[in-house]
């Protein structure tokens, strides 16, 4: 049929868990981090006209402007981070263009890769060699740049300075650089004032990670206004709907309480790994709301999975091979990190494993 016009990209839908007595702690979002209190002021800002009229997207927009202290013009709100990059990828390239991120990272840039017929090239993550890398992809002619501050499921990060210089390295190429900051607020400093120094430069927020509603699919890109102007000028009639709108404006009404989970979790995340350190367990995590485990090994790492799962706990290790020994575990309540610990406790009375 003519109206096949692009290359059939297999997808997989994520669904949600459907038992009750597992707790989720592999997709990176905190759990119990919105009390019923919270829920229960949330529901009592909700008005009829959320139902009945179309959505108004003009007060969010100027809140977000507020939060960051930037122009509204540099704004595009977009149905979470991988909304905002659909349309990076849609309005940037074109059929046989290459774009550079790392390797391995958000599944999303290879999907969209696929989708758009973009040659996808890895940035493998090597400590402070993986700067050089970056470098190296930029004189690949590569259109666009894709760099997850910091990055997860293999943790790294940039500073401002080192953004900075990307930018101006890329910016003699013609690359855009999309930096997505998804894990904001838990360790690295946000690169949004350098947006009016680089004109190549894209920043993507999410309400899904640091605030936690993930289930409003609630983003937004920040870029200069010529920019975000072009980027806008295929999006929907409208941007997200009503519900998702007072639960954003909720959120940043509220950011205190935002703010007080944030600290919070980064208290527990460096508690739990000095427990994990305590117990002899390799512990990285530095800049967002999830710890990785080494456990040097597949086998043990299966193992400790299925354990964990016995528990009422889904942790994440299904990492490429040659980082097939380490498990994330996403950050909750230090109540429920406690309970957490003590369940690797036994795993390790009742396991051996070699490094």
């Amino acid at each position: 049929m003519k109206f096949y016009k692009y290359k059939r990209v297999s997808r997989n839908r994520i669904s949600s868990l459907k038992r009750e007595d597992l707790t989720e702690l592999h997709r990176n979002i905190s759990p119990d981090i919105i009390t019923m209190e919270n829920f229960q002021s949330f529901i009592s800002d909700l008005d009829i006209d959320d139902l009945i009229k179309y959505p108004e997207i003009e007060p969010l927009v100027e809140q977000i402007g507020q939060l960051h202290e930037i122009n509204k013009n540099c704004i595009l709100v977009t149905s979470g981070i991988d909304g905002g990059l659909k349309t990076v990828f849609e309005m940037c390239t074109a059929d046989n263009d290459s774009v550079a991120t790392y390797f391995p990272t958000y599944a999303m840039y290879k999907v969209y890769s696929e989708a758009y017929n973009v040659n996808l090239i890895d940035i493998n993550i090597n400590g402070e060699d993986t700067k050089k890398e970056i470098y190296n992809a930029i004189n690949k002619n590569i259109s666009i740049l894709f760099l997850p501050n910091p990055n997860l499921p293999v943790e790294f990060g940039l500073s401002q300075n080192d953004i900075s210089k990307i930018c101006v390295e890329a910016r003699k190429k013609e690359v855009l650089v999309v930096i997505d900051e998804a894990y904001a607020m838990f360790g690295l400093d946000t690169v949004i004032p350098l947006m009016s120094k680089h004109d190549n430069l894209i920043i993507a927020r999410t309400f899904s990670k640091a605030i936690g509603f993930p289930g409003i699919r609630l983003g937004y890109l920040i870029a200069n206004s010529n920019l975000i102007e072009y980027l806008e000028s295929r999006r929907n009639a409208h941007e997200t709907n009503a519900l998702s709108i007072s639960a954003g404006r909720w959120a940043i009404n509220n950011f205190s309480i935002v703010k007080s989970n944030i600290d919070k979790v980064i208290e527990t995340r460096e508690w739990f790994k000095q427990e994990l350190i305590k117990n002899k367990i390799s512990a990285i995590g530095m800049y967002s709301n999830t710890v990785i485990l080494d456990l040097y090994n597949k086998d043990t790492a299966d193992k400790f999975t299925e354990f964990m799962k016995d528990q009422g706990y889904i942790v994440k290790n299904n990492y490429p091979s040659v980082y097939h020994g380490f498990v994330s575990i996403t950050i909750g309540t230090k109540d429920l990190m406690i309970r957490i610990m003590n369940s690797i406790k036994i795993f390790l009375e009742l396991n051996k494993f070699d490094k």
